[in-house]
């Protein structure tokens, strides 16, 4: 967190290039950053802890335990698109997909890497011209 709390960062557009050592942030919050009407979400994944962005419990949904979910292993192509975690308690599945709007900032983290990886997603303001005063009708 000394990193969020030590810098603000202002008009710095490459702000990706800084991302792959900021896990410890990343794993607290996301990352927004405002440029001439675009807000882009920085969003750090890791397969066990964070899979695809989503925050997730420790516990197992169905058996109730804890930390018994792991990541399986997946094609590489199928690893940008989700992450399945299954419970060695009772084999109960969750799948989490990457939404289309969501993109890697670099790759996913390979199998094994504990850094984990970012995705981001830009949004657009669309701003609505504004009737004039001046105008008559």
């Amino acid at each position: 967190m000394s990193w969020a709390l030590t810098y603000y960062i202002f008009d710095r557009r490459k702000i990706k290039y800084l991302l792959p050592d900021q896990q410890a942030l990343g794993a607290h919050t996301d990352i927004v950053q405002f440029h001439d009407g675009e807000t882009t979400i920085f969003r750090w994944t890791h397969a066990g802890a964070r899979p695809m962005g989503v925050g997730i419990n420790k516990q197992c949904p169905q058996c109730k335990r804890l930390k018994t979910r792991s990541p399986m292993q997946l094609a590489k192509k199928a690893y940008y698109k989700m992450v399945i975690l299954r419970c060695s308690g009772c084999a109960q599945e969750t799948v989490y997909e990457l939404s289309p709007e969501w993109n890697w900032v670099h790759k996913p983290a390979s199998k094994g890497e504990e850094r984990g990886a970012w995705i981001f997603r830009t949004d657009v303001a669309r701003v609505q011209a504004q009737p004039s005063s001046m105008e008559t009708t």
